[in-house]
């Protein structure tokens, strides 16, 4: 159980599964990758449909 949580999703790609966290309950998410590419890919859909996740 996640709900009321903080996550940390490494290796967060695109922020899938951040996403799915936040749906879920967790209180906060954040994602980081090392690709420059996944995670413009991710602030772009988090601009997109605002989910409050941190992403770095």
């Amino acid at each position: 159980m996640i709900e009321g949580k903080s996550v940390l999703d490494v290796a967060c790609g695109d922020g899938d599964d951040a996403r799915l966290f936040r749906q879920r309950g967790a209180a906060r998410v954040v994602g980081v990758d090392v690709s420059e590419r996944m995670i413009t890919a991710a602030r772009r859909r988090e601009r997109e449909e605002q989910r409050s996740i941190g992403v770095e």
